[in-house]
């Protein structure tokens, strides 16, 4: 279910012995793999050394999409389903394509007065703001699953960035 565009309470699932719950845990809590998977996906990671989730959606044991949706419940952002629900288009603004594209951001949609951006890396959101020309204000953070987020932004920046390179 996603998360409302307000301020965001936590819930038991998101604190587990004092402190915030773990990628795994709320994987298993959503259904989207059970315990042994984690614990495999636990073993390659020592290994790896990547993210946990990443291994797990990289081992196929739960689509991108149910990791990135656990991330951002972890991080108690809202997360976007970008395939059921598609950004505003009219939010886009020219002069800031390239930022979309370079720090994978994107406006989603305007609920009263805010706007909602979408990123994929909630760490680099604040980087990614400050690269648009204007951001608008007030504004809200959403994650969205990374390749679905890149695919947006290509599909919406696509057609400028062509007509740019016939120039």
């Amino acid at each position: 279910a996603q998360m409302p565009f307000g301020p965001q309470g936590r819930d038991d699932v998101l604190f587990r012995r004092g402190r915030a719950a773990r990628i795994g845990d709320l994987l298993v809590d959503s259904g989207a793999v059970n315990h042994r998977d984690v614990q495999t996906a636990l073993t390659a990671q020592k290994i790896s050394r990547a993210r946990l989730g990443e291994v797990i959606s990289a081992r196929g044991l739960a689509a991108h999409q149910d990791v990135a949706a656990a991330a951002a419940r972890q991080l108690g952002i809202p997360f976007v389903d970008l395939e059921a629900e598609p950004n505003d288009l009219t939010l886009l603004n020219p002069s800031d394509k390239d930022a979309y594209l370079t720090h994978q951001i994107l406006p989603w949609r305007k609920i009263g007065s805010r706007t909602i951006y979408l990123v994929a890396e909630p760490s680099k959101a604040a980087e990614a703001l400050g690269a648009l020309s204007t951001p608008a204000t007030p504004h809200v953070l959403a994650m969205a699953e990374g390749r679905s987020l890149r695919r947006r932004i290509i599909d919406a920046t696509g057609p400028a960035l062509a007509a740019r390179a016939g120039d």
